[in-house]
């Protein structure tokens, strides 16, 4: 059968590109396209994805959900596997979720398989073709699997799903998108008969609506042969025309309510919808309609943000996005977050700032220096492509060909930007926003928080408030060509005390005069990045530290400049030179994180310097007291606030985030913040720093910016988050929805070594598969839980936690089940179970022994546990070292019946 194949085009600017790979498309006669990318980053592996583009936009009315239940149905049996896919594959060592997967949207259904290495790609090939092209769907297979997408609704039924149906209800009013729900609604799943899904099986399931991808390690020329042998005798099928994707756009203003009773944010977004066929076209012509529309948006949120600190103090951040809402209409968006009585203030400020827009069109200025930013970003993403994982090759490519999107070699990205960058004028950008503004097609939604009663917001208010704006006075905007923050070179500086060598990891420990220790591996695997993380004991938990007001302080300390420079230039300059610089507070720790071009660590070693020795509190105080207190009037009324703090205490025997009261919050000065970060700062600090650079570089920089920072000699460990003891039980009303949400917790005395932290780890995997396999494939009683064990090292414990939703009918038990499994888990694990485990773990291992975030991780791992780099070579052995008795041995402590506390969040049910 013949075969029409094209090559993409990668256009080689330097060497730095030329190990990229390629991505080979074609297609069958029968119009099955397929996507193939050759990679060798991991021997023998293969994964397989099949688009089929169809989704919850496809339905009938009498098929509500009907795409979602025919994936799950794809799984049931085929005309091979009469008794399911599903459990054939998990007889071939398949694990759920990890070798396979599948997801839907309003727009596509996709499969996903990761086969295990034994598992050929000619059986998995066979595997696609049986759900996809084969499967029964039978009423009996219906029934029992109807009651797992009912559990999958139940464990989804949140605050968050019936907001973003109301606000696709809204922005996508006037098309099917509008009204199709991907998972259905309780009644369509309980009353769907079994012959509309096999209806829209045999309509939507043809090759001609399908795209293959392959990534991995073959020969393309097999592959092709193979692709051809198993899907090449099935046949064409027309489909129906499908001329639902667009919304009917009109001249409106339309206001929608968007409310819940478990909302607790409050929001104002006006939006603006308009035809943007030029822009979603796929070509060198499209890429550069959205080059404009890039440089329009953030143009417009750099306006925002120059003039933040004169927003009104009932909004608390204000900001523009375009996105599409169908396959050539697309919508801008402004949107806020507002105190929650001040929606009709916040939109009438919203309305005054487009006005602003209409009337003061962008600087030329304003757009060079925007257009600088993609040029520094184009810098720092030259080599972004060769730095991809496996996974990361796979994303992109579902990202991109699977979601009929041009894939860019990030050569040609280059290539078009700089072609096309010099070519956008003042005019054209201003024109873009203008279009945008001047769209007939209207909406206005505003979010109430909890059971907020607000004035309602009207069509003909909006139109008031648009002819005040109009004729009203309007200041122009600031204008903000800001000097850019310079830090000056470091006068003093401290030096290395004592260096300790670990050649077999190519690991170096500095220790520095101030008493900072920096553990810093050499890998070729972090090409021309550095990875760097500051850690201390200066969590929220750690001595001196007061929880919420050393949250504050560290929020606000991030939000400032140092020296004499403003947040504005700060926020320049951070997105000039790519140099992020995260904080991260936790119980026990505080992690301060980046990654940078090796070519900028001396910038991020100095900004480092400056956050820490040469910053104060000088803006954004007032602002951020003002949200806190928004979040505190609305956090008093809220039930999921109750219910954590609730659900804290009874496990932990304390709030593991207190939040003051108004008054607190209302007393708390500038100077008692900056008492806490010094405290903060003083905490001795562990840098850890993974890249391939030149050894006399690095501790050059070392020296330089770390060695000098003043600390004080602290030696006592923050104490560590423990589950209470002893057997209790407790439940908390307060679901909106007829479900269960229940959580187990237990722990064991159990003395930590890495080995036995290793088998931990597989234990966990295999006791999770055996859930699953018990409470939902056997008992279909639940769609999905989360298992987890792992020995603490600093407590000796080994901790245990399983959560999951369900039926109130069901909940004991399911509990009970769940307790039977683990107190079976002895004498239920066999080798297989070992053998499965360790082939996966390996599997996932090989991939992410390429990616630097991991050695990073192990790094930290085993400074923590050995205060030496140990971890990184050991870790190699320890797969092969665990043992089937290993496991069989730990598994005896793992279920506790003397300390454990189930907690169980129940229907809150109003009374009659």
């Amino acid at each position: 059968m013949r075969i029409i194949v094209s090559l993409f085009i990668i256009f080689l600017t330097s060497v730095s590109f030329a190990q990229q790979p390629v991505p080979i498309q074609g297609k069958l006669d029968n119009g099955l396209r397929y996507t193939l990318l050759p990679l060798d980053k991991q021997k023998g592996r293969i994964d397989v994805i099949m688009r089929v583009y169809a989704g919850g936009i496809d339905e009938t009315m009498q098929q509500s959900g009907g795409a979602h239940m025919v994936e799950h149905l794809a799984f049931r049996a085929s005309e091979k596997y009469p008794n399911g896919v599903m459990p054939y594959l998990h007889e071939q060592g398949w694990l759920r979720g990890k070798n396979y997967n599948a997801f839907t949207n309003q727009d596509h259904t996709t499969y996903l398989y990761m086969p295990p290495q034994h598992f050929s790609l000619a059986q998995t090939l066979d595997v696609v073709k049986q759900m996809l092209f084969e499967a029964q769907i039978t009423e009996q297979d219906w029934e029992d699997e109807r009651k797992i997408v009912l559990e999958e609704w139940r464990s989804r039924d949140s605050a968050r799903r019936r907001l973003y149906e109301q606000r696709q209800s809204s922005t996508r009013t006037d098309s099917r998108y509008a009204n199709r729900p991907v998972i259905g609604t309780e009644q369509s799943i309980t009353t769907m008969p079994v012959k509309e899904l096999q209806d829209y099986y045999r309509q939507w399931y043809v090759p001609n609506n399908m795209q293959l991808l392959l990534v991995g390690d073959f020969d393309v020329k097999k592959v092709e042969d193979m692709i051809r042998s198993f899907f090449g005798d099935l046949k064409f099928q027309p489909l129906p025309t499908r001329d639902y994707y667009e919304p009917t756009l009109k001249t409106r203003i339309q206001v929608d309510k968007l409310s819940d009773p478990q909302n607790n944010n409050s929001q104002v977004a006006y939006i603006w919808r308009f035809d943007d066929t030029a822009s979603q076209e796929q070509t060198d012509e499209g890429f550069y309609q959205r080059l404009i529309d890039n440089l329009a948006t953030a143009l417009i949120n750099q306006r925002f943000q120059d003039e933040k600190s004169q927003l009104p103090s009932m909004i608390s951040s204000l900001g523009g996005r375009k996105y599409t809402i169908g396959k050539t209409t697309s919508v801008f968006m402004l949107s806020a977050n507002v105190e929650k009585q001040s929606h009709h203030q916040a939109l009438q400020y919203m309305i005054a700032q487009t006005e602003r827009l209409k009337r003061y069109p962008m600087t030329e200025v304003e757009l060079e220096k925007q257009k600088a930013k993609i040029l520094a970003q184009l810098d720092n993403d030259r080599n972004v492509q060769t730095r991809y994982s496996f996974d990361e090759w796979v994303q992109e490519m579902i990202n991109t060909v699977l979601n009929d999107k041009t894939f860019y070699p990030q050569a040609k990205v280059e290539e078009l930007v700089k072609e096309n960058l010099p070519q956008i004028s003042l005019d054209m950008v201003n024109q873009r926003i203008q279009h945008w503004l001047a769209s007939g097609d209207q909406i206005v939604q505003y979010m109430p928080p909890l059971t907020e009663q607000v004035e309602p917001i009207s069509p003909d208010l909006v139109v008031k408030w648009q002819q005040q704006a109009t004729q009203a006075d309007q200041p122009k905007p600031a204008q903000t060509n800001l000097q850019a923050m310079q830090l000056p070179a470091l006068l003093e500086q401290g030096s290395i005390v004592e260096e300790q060598r670990f050649e077999a990891q190519n690991v170096v420990y500095w220790t520095l005069s101030n008493g900072d220790k920096v553990v810093w591996l050499k890998t070729p695997v972090a090409k021309d990045k550095t990875y760097f993380v500051a850690q201390s004991e200066a969590g929220s938990n750690g001595k001196g530290v007061k929880s919420w007001q050393g949250k504050l302080a560290l929020q606000l300390i991030g939000m400032n400049a140092p020296l004499d420079r403003t947040r504005n230039q700060m926020i320049e300059w951070k997105e000039q030179n790519a140099i992020p610089l995260v904080m991260r507070q936790g119980f026990e720790k505080l992690n301060i994180l980046s990654t940078v071009e090796n070519r900028k660590l001396a910038d991020l070693l100095r900004f480092y310097y400056a956050n820490q020795q040469e910053t104060g509190i000088k803006e954004e105080f007032d602002k951020v007291k003002n949200d806190i207190l928004h979040r505190l009037a609305v956090q008093e009324k809220s039930i999921d606030y109750k219910r954590n703090q609730a659900w804290e205490q009874f496990v932990y025997g304390r709030l593991l985030n207190p939040q003051p009261t108004a008054e607190q919050l209302n007393t708390i000065s500038i100077e008692a913040l900056l008492q806490q970060w010094q405290i903060i700062k003083d905490f001795p600090v562990t840098f850890f720093l993974v890249n391939d650079m030149a050894e006399a570089d690095v501790k050059q920089l070392v020296v330089q910016n770390l060695s000098a920072i003043k600390r004080q000699k602290l030696t006592e460990k923050t104490p560590h988050l423990l589950i209470l003891p002893g057997n209790e039980h407790d439940q908390f009303a307060a679901n909106q929805e007829e479900k269960d949400n229940v959580y187990l917790a237990m722990y064991t005395p159990y003395t930590w070594t890495a080995k036995e932290a290793f088998a931990t780890e597989l234990l966990s995997a295999i006791a999770s598969e055996k859930l699953s396999y018990k409470m939902r494939d056997e008992t279909l009683g639940i769609y999905g839980q989360r298992f987890n064990t792992r020995l603490v090292p600093e407590v000796n414990r080994l901790q245990t936690t399983l959560t999951f939703s369900a039926n109130p009918a069901m909940t004991q038990n399911l509990i009970n089940m769940a307790k039977d499994v683990l107190v079976a888990l002895p004498d239920s694990i066999s080798q297989a179970d070992l053998d499965t485990a360790k082939a996966y773990y390996k599997q996932t291992e090989d991939n992410l022994r390429n990616t630097p975030e991991l050695w990073l991780n192990w790094l930290i791992y085993s400074e923590n546990q050995f205060q030496d780099p140990r971890y990184l070579t050991e870790v190699n052995d320890l797969l092969e070292q665990v043992t089937l008795q290993d496991l069989k041995k730990l598994a005896t402590q793992l279920y506790s019946n003397e300390n454990q506390r189930l907690f169980i969040t129940t229907p809150n049910k109003p009374e009659k």
